[in-house]
């Protein structure tokens, strides 16, 4: 039985972070991977703050495609647009950025194994035993980062999420379009055709745009997909443009009401460590992953406490922010939504917005 200090299930932007963050601290994992080569193999929007990727202090620019400074807000047949005077979030290709953190992660000491999945494991007092389809490990600490479907999650029975804590989305990419604005995202909100989440446009380039919608319902998906795609901002697009690839995917938009047992942590979409306003888990997932490999390589044993603390209330009042949104019909939505247009909420959120912190005033750093 080959024994490891640390093992990290998948291979994505959340184990490779928990790994570079257990080498800068010491230890040497080796990080786990069920696909034949690392990453979501672009599926994610790629929408990413900039304050937010300054806290991993990697180069990553080559990964961006296009950077943007607002957002057309849709509802009803009004619009709220929000405009900063700096760029605030850049348009990455995810598969070229993670793959840029596994080449960092081996540099820095991980070992990766790919075509490796996770099949089972059982805690024996100190160590962690497990079993993938290749081989049988122990190891001193066990960090799940294998997405929404976690199989770590499920074998160590952590607490479930609920039926409707999940947003189930689908987007295309499309190219031979125009964008509204470059610079902008558009952003759809309509609780009748995307009841429990929301509809977005984001350009990738002058010429490509990223079109997709998320519901918390199953039973909605294929009746919502049908009825957004006749959005009269969505529909000349995909009738002029051409398709290069369709996926759908799920996100947890709850956090864990547990994410730690012992030595096992979860972290990332795994965790639910994701923005229930957005389904943005990158920042938020990939510094706690941070955290998780700081602590597994220090030995501290208060990962749970010590991201909670960070991140937690943040997380919360996305939580709480998408509550609001989820309003039982369109009436009152656009009611809430208007009064808030008329009380200058598009200056407020061009001002003192931020996509990560909710307010500039009440950003932390994220390191």
């Amino acid at each position: 039985m080959e024994e490891h200090d640390i093992s990290i299930i998948g291979g994505s932007m959340a184990g490779f972070l928990a790994g570079i963050s257990a080498c800068e601290n010491g230890i040497y994992p080796t990080i786990f991977e069920e696909h034949d080569k690392v990453g979501k193999f672009g599926k994610c929007t790629g929408v990413m703050s900039l304050n937010g990727m300054k806290s991993f202090n990697i180069d990553y620019k080559k990964c961006v495609s296009n950077y943007v400074n607002g957002a057309f807000i849709y509802f009803d047949d009004s619009e709220i647009k929000v405009e900063a005077k700096q760029d605030v979030a850049s348009i990455l290709y995810r598969q070229e950025l993670d793959e840029l953190l596994a080449d960092i992660a081996v540099q820095k000491g991980c070992q990766i194994k790919t075509e490796e999945k996770f099949s089972k494991g059982i805690q024996e007092n100190e160590k962690i035993k497990f079993k993938t389809n290749k081989g049988e490990y122990s190891t001193n600490y066990l960090i799940g980062c294998d997405g929404a479907n976690s199989s770590v999650s499920a074998n160590f029975d952590f607490p479930k999420l609920g039926k409707y804590d999940y947003a189930i989305c689908n987007e295309i990419e499309i190219t031979n379009i125009t964008p509204r604005d470059k610079k902008k995202v558009e952003v759809f909100l309509d609780n009748q055709v995307l009841k429990g989440f929301f509809g977005w446009s984001v350009p990738v380039n002058e010429e490509t745009m990223r079109i997709g919608f998320g519901v918390t319902d199953p039973l909605l998906f294929a009746e919502s997909k049908k009825k957004f795609f006749e959005f009269k901002q969505i529909k000349p697009h995909l009738e002029k443009g051409k398709t290069l690839r369709e996926f759908s995917y799920v996100i947890p938009i709850n956090v864990r009401s547990q994410t730690q047992k012992q030595k096992i942590f979860l972290a990332g979409d795994s965790a639910g460590q994701v923005k229930a306003t957005t389904g943005g888990g990158v920042i938020f997932g990939g510094n706690c992953a941070k955290i998780a490999g700081k602590v597994a390589a220090l030995k501290t044993d208060d990962y749970e406490l010590q991201w909670r603390k960070k991140y937690g209330s943040m997380l919360n009042t996305h939580r709480t922010i998408r509550k609001m949104l989820d309003f039982p019909n369109n009436f009152f939505l656009n009611f809430g939504l208007t009064g808030f247009k008329l009380l200058g909420g598009s200056f407020w959120l061009s001002h003192f917005g931020d996509m990560d912190f909710i307010t500039n005033k009440t950003r932390i750093e994220v390191n």
